[in-house]
């Protein structure tokens, strides 16, 4: 079944499914092990099921000077709704409420962080990917990224 959300924030309308009415179960197309590059980067992502409230996601990067970063993530059903949390190398963690969702593809924003303000997931077969965009010191400005499913859901 199709389920749609968007709400009303730049432009958007309320459509058919409420926040109220959506559950994590919604964005289980999420869960999984995924793998990449970009340039000389390997990239790992890795989201668990939806259980609990919570789906769990940690992202790393591995550079080639025996570098990493790494990202505690979550996205986690409240009672106000549901919202990406993202932990950039353990800190505290940055909200960002989802907006919409629609086959395979979940927007969350935060128009009060300084960047990025979106975050977008898209699923298309055994390809995950992910698009951070905003504004930063006046200018737009948008990276993405795409990863293979390596391990099942």
């Amino acid at each position: 079944m199709r389920r749609l959300l968007v709400l009303a924030t730049a432009g958007f309308f309320v459509l058919p499914v409420t926040a109220a009415e959506l559950s994590l179960d919604d964005l289980a197309w999420i869960s999984g092990t995924w793998e990449g590059t970009s340039g000389s980067v390997r990239q790992e992502e890795y989201w668990s099921r939806p259980a609990g409230g919570l789906i769990l996601g940690i992202h790393r990067d591995l550079f080639s000077e025996n570098r990493s970063f790494f990202e505690f993530l979550r996205i986690e059903q409240r009672d106000d709704g549901i919202f990406y949390v993202a932990m950039p190398r353990g800190r505290v963690g940055t909200d960002f409420r989802l907006i919409e969702l629609q086959d395979g593809r979940a927007v969350f924003e935060n128009p009060d962080h300084d960047f990025p303000q979106r975050i977008i997931y898209t699923r298309d077969g055994d390809t995950l990917s992910a698009r951070v965009e905003g504004e930063e010191n006046g200018k737009q400005r948008s990276s993405g990224w795409s990863w293979r499913r390596v391990l099942p859901e």
